[in-house]
């Protein structure tokens, strides 16, 4: 019996440490304060992909006929780069005056003083004819008696209408942005109710009705993102 007891005893294991050293208890081993640190490698940054990426042209390329300058929206400058102009292609912009207002009123309400993930309604007064180029790009979700709701199965069918890029705003160099989810535009035309309006004569009291014409709704849900979604909002159909 004894001699099974010194065997055993033999047989113990030491705990060491990633040193080799002997600890005398397993909370010494979890204790890695002494042991040495290394500096942690640097995530690379975010790489480009294939797509359109939004340019400004800084300046024409003395050296190389044919190049240009240029700075790409929303990044550091260190990503300015030196490319051939007929790379750069001129992407489709609001055509008419509504759609240029109607696509910097979405512009401005995507900004940081909105809460993100609320819904958010644009009124504007619109023409038949103004209306009808709009809803071209749409496709009809819901008819009631005094309007018809369309929707949007790809964020490109406003595209030629509000100009590329109308559903995203990069507010800064940190590429921090908001952005509009695809499936929730709604838009539709009602005529507004005539306002009532009273002159008084000296004898007695004539009521009007002044015509307000039409006016357009168009509501979405605004959301927040970073840098990791600006590859979703140059290249995805929908957001």
């Amino acid at each position: 019996m004894g001699n099974k007891m010194e065997a055993s005893r033999s047989r113990l294991r030491h705990i060491k440490n990633r040193n080799g050293d002997v600890l005398e208890s397993y909370h010494e081993l979890n204790n890695t304060a002494h042991l040495p640190r290394a500096r942690p490698r640097k995530v690379p940054e975010t790489s480009w992909t294939t797509g359109i990426y939004p340019v400004e042209v800084v300046e024409s390329d003395q050296s190389r006929s044919g190049y240009v300058k240029v700075h790409y929206i929303g990044w550091n400058k260190k990503y300015d780069d030196t490319i051939e102009a007929e790379n750069i292609i001129t992407l489709p912009r609001p055509s008419t005056a509504f759609s240029k207002t109607l696509a910097l009123a979405i512009k401005e309400s995507l900004g940081p003083y909105v809460k993100a993930d609320s819904l958010v309604k644009i009124k504007l007064p619109i023409t038949e004819e103004e209306y009808k180029k709009l809803s071209n790009c749409g496709a009809p979700h819901k008819v009631t008696r005094t309007k018809t709701i369309y929707k949007l199965s790809k964020r490109s069918q406003l595209n030629h209408y509000l100009g590329e890029g109308w559903d995203y705003r990069i507010v800064n160099e940190e590429c921090d942005n908001f952005y509009i989810l695809t499936s929730t535009v709604k838009f539709y035309m009602h005529t507004r109710k005539p306002l009532e309006d009273y002159v008084l004569y000296p004898d007695h009291v004539e009521r009007y009705q002044l015509e307000r014409g039409n006016q357009l709704t168009f509501s979405f849900v605004r959301m927040a993102g970073n840098r990791s979604d600006v590859q979703k909002l140059l290249n995805s159909n929908q957001l």
